[in-house]
């Protein structure tokens, strides 16, 4: 009996090869489609869907505890300034157009833990996320945030109420001074 030995010359098939080179055109076409989701998806930690409202909780909890320092370092935007009442630090106040809003702790902060009732991811640009939270009348108040210094910090309170007007000063006027001709 004769044994057959295989040919050297066999065609080899590419189909694996063919596999291969598809399956990594596949890829490519799909991270190109979805590269903006990619993007936000690391750039805004999404794997930490609950980073952006501990962030604020533990600015309100900060704020409630009088600790200035420490609540400001969840800010952003500078253009919050510190709401002072009696000479003590009790928020922010923001001057606007419309004139100041004043954002007090004692109407942002809930009654007993802050606890967020939603977080919304906007992955369109350099995205934020929006944290709605109860205030102290659980009433739903958003606190805008984006991802600075390593970290989501807030940029907007949307909040307040308008200032109230500067006291109307009692004393009576002077009569202008008319120089004799």
């Amino acid at each position: 009996m004769a044994q057959s030995i295989p040919s050297a010359n066999k065609k080899r098939s590419r189909i694996g090869e063919l596999i291969a080179v598809l399956v990594l055109i596949g890829i490519v076409v799909l991270a190109a489609f979805f590269q903006e989701q990619l993007t936000s998806f690391f750039t805004l930690r999404l794997w930490d869907k609950g980073a952006p409202g501990r962030t604020v909780v533990e600015f309100l909890k900060a704020g409630k505890a009088g600790n200035k320092q420490l609540a400001d370092s969840y800010m952003a935007d500078a253009s919050y300034k510190p709401l002072m009442q009696n000479g003590k630090w009790t928020g922010y106040y923001l001057l606007t157009q419309a004139g100041r809003i004043d954002i007090p702790f004692a109407e942002m902060a809930p009654p007993g833990e802050p606890t967020p009732i939603s977080t919304e991811f906007i992955t369109i640009g350099r995205g934020a996320a929006e944290v709605t939270m109860p205030d102290s009348n659980s009433k739903p108040l958003v606190y805008r945030l984006e991802m600075k210094d390593n970290g989501w910090k807030i940029t907007e309170l949307r909040g307040g109420h308008p200032a109230p007007p500067p006291r109307a000063s009692t004393a009576k006027p002077k009569s202008p001074v008319i120089p004799p001709h």
